[in-house]
């Protein structure tokens, strides 16, 4: 039933993208991703990458939604390498629990949690997500991005420093 169900679904938020974010902030109760989402450049950036990821049919987002509903094909206790979660606490699309339970079993995994984050904390987190990715002992939280109010032409944005801990 989900094979059928996704193309619909995602019809519809692609047909309705305005509705589908406005609907999500109306239940977070994290107020970075409703700054995040109510941001029209990230609203239209967003739904230029579902038209993407779409162009060529329903298949692949089916396929992925399929796959996470039914398990990976190995075990994460076999992966040996260090794992860095972060993950906010106010996350209504991917449960907190969810990574604490993965945390577990990674025997190198560890779990940062992010008050008052929601799913959408990449959006401005990745400066210092990508530097810590790298190996630099940079704070969580200490390089914020800010994303650009205009939804039209180059975008740069601006980083800021917040340097906490």
């Amino acid at each position: 039933m989900l094979r059928q169900m996704l193309p619909f679904l995602i019809r519809s938020i692609m047909q309705n993208v305005d509705s589908y974010f406005d609907r999500y902030i109306s239940k977070t109760k994290s107020t970075y991703d409703v700054a995040a989402l109510s941001n029209p450049f990230i609203r239209s950036r967003m739904a230029e990458m579902l038209a993407e990821r779409t162009a060529a049919g329903m298949s692949g987002m089916v396929e992925e939604n399929v796959l996470n509903a039914q398990g990976w094909d190995f075990d994460v206790a076999d992966i040996t390498v260090p794992v860095d979660i972060y993950h906010g606490v106010l996350d209504n699309v991917a449960p907190l629990a969810g990574a604490a339970l993965m945390v577990e079993r990674l025997p190198n995994g560890s779990l940062t949690e992010l008050p008052e984050h929601g799913h959408y904390h990449h959006l401005t987190g990745w400066p210092w997500l990508l530097a810590r990715t790298a190996g630099c002992d940079v704070n969580v939280g200490a390089e914020t991005y800010v994303i650009p109010e205009v939804a039209d032409g180059p975008q740069l944005g601006i980083l800021e420093s917040t340097a906490t801990s």
